[in-house]
């Protein structure tokens, strides 16, 4: 009964190829495996987790960045003296863990000083050790160099000097209200030895960037990614996975479809309509929906500086109140984000700071804007801006047809969806508006930028060339430090990006720094706010909600901010979520599992397949003696 050797022959360059054809899927599902699996463990030995965003870190200076992007990758990199838990309370960070953060005292010179014990267990991620010197170089050289960018944070702080290896002090003009929540990361001074602190924006982060945080920079390539490493000597102890990589996409559904393939684990705003299917339909994804102090506003370019290149019709509070009465904002909360926002008012959002104290100022009724076409034409009437020649557009003070130049934001679809909503309405009132899609770069060059270029600011040089734009702002834990964006000095230096100045507001900010009656506080934030609301240097549009979806299928340890039911990345205060988040015991692959197992299916098929030609081979062969 034994096998025919032509028989046998025929089939042997069959299962010949098959056996090649399985070989070489084995190698190319090996390979599919180790190159797209976003279990870490494929990756050379590491647990690597994947993040997906649309934005990017605009810089890994501290002194220079500004996007949300930045913050996240700095408190990585580097600790704070004071963190914040996951209802943003503050706790200590660098600062003693049962340090109280009051030990304030009144000093017979009229001083106020604040002294702060330090942790004693900290080194930076180089192994030499951190002591209250890196503490007290940080704030002087911000205070010394009159560091723009965190300026604000140290208002009325005079100098910062060490009491022992673990002690600083800060000498104070007054009592400072915020001095427990300031978003500062403590720096190395010998990372800025022989940089100009005037021409900060020059700095040279070196790879890796020395810190004490959890995470260590170590690659970063503008517009593509930024890659970070575990410290293992992080005094929380070493974060669980080994590596970070913020993948950076100019497109949303991009960046969607890499997360349902498994190379990303959690992705910041998501396009609404892939929200809400993986909401109702989540297969082992969780799509979150939550407000983080968030606004989303149309900026005016209020600056009179004779070099200023902006609309001068902007400059006139009559006009930019018009305007406020031609924005629809429940059509912008529909049409942008499929009713996941609300209508915004002022730009310290509601039920943030509550309770105990609630600093949002809620406009009366006779004070309220709303939307009124037919207002807002009234109103430009009166304020002298009319189309004498019938053309549909209405003449400045110059006889000049005004036309407006709006930008939206190139990294957020959101923005481009807004602009044209604001377009179509400013068209009913007579003026005309130009809508450009611009990079983050771009927007912001046109905003900083200087008669004779460079960064020799004065204020007869400033020369802001835009007229109008929409972004978006998270604010920051103090409300004061919120409000102080909008003063006269952070103009240009800062996050005053109307460049609106006003003599009462700013007025009203430095006492609300040193109000010590917390209820009295509140009553001077919501006057800041009413000034702002009033003038309208610039739209609080919406609130919109932050949108996140993350594995949680596969990974687990994920920790979600505001009572377990906000996001899990992207909330620069709180950073839990990177220390503990790690793969699921026994997942094969984060990507869903699926796609692995078939990799083994066909691996064992593979074998089978070459096991029964070499079973061929020796009957072949066996055939042939006979």
């Amino acid at each position: 009964m034994g096998t025919d050797a032509r028989s046998i022959n025929r089939m042997w360059p069959v299962v010949a190829l098959l056996a090649l054809v399985a070989l070489g899927g084995l190698a190319y599902g090996l390979r599919g495996a180790l190159a797209s699996s976003a279990s870490p463990s494929a990756t050379a030995g590491k647990i690597v987790l994947h993040v997906g965003w649309t934005q990017d870190p605009e810089n890994l200076n501290p002194f220079v960045g500004y996007a949300n992007a930045d913050y996240e990758i700095w408190h990585l990199n580097y600790d704070m003296l004071v963190g914040y838990d996951t209802d943003f309370n503050p706790k200590p960070e660098l600062a003693a863990a049962d340090e109280k953060l009051n030990d304030w005292k009144h000093n017979a010179d009229g001083t106020w000083s604040w002294t702060v014990r330090l942790r004693k267990d900290v080194q930076w991620q180089d192994g030499k050790p951190f002591s209250a010197r890196d503490v007290a170089w940080t704030y002087n050289y911000i205070i010394d160099n009159q560091m723009g960018n965190m300026l604000s944070y140290v208002k009325g702080i005079k100098h910062v000097k060490v009491v022992d290896p673990y002690t600083v002090e800060f000498i104070c003009d007054k009592y400072k209200a915020n001095i427990g929540r300031l978003w500062i990361p403590i720096l190395r001074a010998d990372q800025f030895a022989g940089q100009n602190p005037k021409n900060a924006d020059a700095f040279n982060m070196k790879m890796p960037i020395i810190g004490t945080g959890p995470f260590q920079t170590v690659a970063w390539q503008p517009g593509k990614f930024t890659t970070m490493e575990a410290n293992p000597n992080y005094w929380r102890g070493k974060p669980k996975v080994d590596e970070i990589i913020f993948a950076t996409y100019q497109n949303a559904d991009t960046m969607v479809s890499d997360l349902k393939a498994g190379k990303l684990q959690v992705i910041d705003s998501p396009p609404t309509a892939t929200f809400n299917a993986l909401k109702h339909n989540s297969e082992g994804w969780t799509a979150v929906a939550w407000y983080f102090r968030t606004w989303d506003y149309l900026s005016f370019n209020c600056w009179n500086g004779p070099a200023s290149k902006g609309n001068p019709a902007l400059r006139d509070v009559k006009f930019r109140q018009a305007l406020n009465w031609a924005i629809d904002k429940p059509l912008i909360c529909q049409q942008t984000y499929s009713g996941l926002a609300v209508p915004g008012s002022t730009i310290m959002p509601p039920g943030i700071w509550q309770p105990p104290l609630d600093y949002h100022y809620t406009p009366a009724p006779d004070i309220a804007y709303g939307f009124d076409i037919a207002k807002a034409n009234q109103l430009l009437d009166a304020a002298g801006y009319r189309d004498t020649n019938g053309d549909g557009v209405r003449e400045g003070k110059d006889g000049k047809p005004i036309s407006l130049r709006l930008w939206a934001r190139q990294a957020n679809q959101a923005t481009v969806t807004t602009a044209k909503l604001l377009s179509a309405e400013f068209k009913k009132i007579g003026i005309k508006t130009v809508i450009s899609i611009m990079s983050d770069g771009a927007m912001n060059n046109a905003e900083f930028s200087v008669v004779g270029g460079g960064s020799n600011f004065s204020f007869k040089t400033y020369s802001p060339d835009y007229d109008m734009y929409i972004w978006d702002y998270s604010g920051y834990n103090d409300p004061g430090d919120t409000l102080s964006s909008f003063t006269t000095p952070q103009i240009y230096w800062g996050y005053n990006d109307c460049n609106w100045s006003n003599k009462q507001y700013d007025a009203l900010w430095a006492e609300q720094n040193v109000e010590r009656d917390p209820q009295t506080r509140v009553g001077m934030i919501r006057d800041m706010q009413k000034l702002f609301y009033t003038e309208t240097p610039q739209v609080c549009l919406d609130y919109p909600e932050d949108l996140q979806i993350y594995d949680s299928r596969h990974w687990t340890g994920w920790v979600p901010v505001l009572n377990g039911k906000g996001g899990v990345i992207l909330n620069s205060e709180n950073i839990d979520t990177y220390l503990s988040v790690h793969p699921v015991a026994g997942s094969q692959s984060s990507s869903g599992g699926s796609s692995a197992v078939w990799i083994v299916v066909g691996a064992i098929a593979a074998l089978v397949v070459i096991g029964l030609g070499a079973w061929l081979y020796k009957r072949r062969g066996r055939a042939l003696e006979e």
